[in-house]
């Protein structure tokens, strides 16, 4: 009888152990820009900065990567590996500081180096065109759904 409970508690935190893992250390959230809903995955380790969305074929129209920062910061980004171009987005204390637009792949050892002006405690990469699209602008208020 004992031995069954055992099994039965193994069994269940394995279950739910399992439900936990997640891809790349990322997590699906969403954020509001505006009147504009974001879904976003979150870029908070350093290998995720690294990998970025490198090597990836699409990003759906209202998606985009949140790359989360421990403390505020300048920041430096390649389009290493890309397979699309993509908007890069600045926010500070919940508004938008920076914006790059139509930010272009690149391949090899001689890669362009994307600097923010402006000290961000997020940078948010999107589509190209999305900036444009969605009519983004510096001052923006950004609304995080954790």
């Amino acid at each position: 009888m004992a031995w069954n409970k055992i099994i039965v508690i193994l069994c269940l935190s394995l279950t739910l152990g399992a439900c936990t893992i997640r891809r790349d250390e990322s997590e699906i959230k969403y954020l509001e820009l505006g009147a504009n809903k974001i879904t976003v995955e979150l870029a908070r380790t350093q290998l995720a900065h690294y990998r970025g969305l490198s090597g990836r074929d699409k990003l759906c129209d209202d998606c985009g990567m949140l790359f989360v920062f421990p403390e505020p910061r300048k920041t430096a980004f390649v389009m290493r590996d890309m397979k699309f171009p993509l908007d890069m987005i600045g926010i500070r204390e919940g508004k938008v500081v920076a914006i790059d637009e139509n930010v272009q792949p690149e391949n090899g050892t001689d890669l362009t180096v994307y600097q923010n002006k402006e000290v961000v405690d997020y940078v948010l990469e999107v589509n190209a065109g999305t900036v444009r699209r969605l009519v983004i602008k510096v001052g923006d208020k950004v609304d995080f759904r954790y």
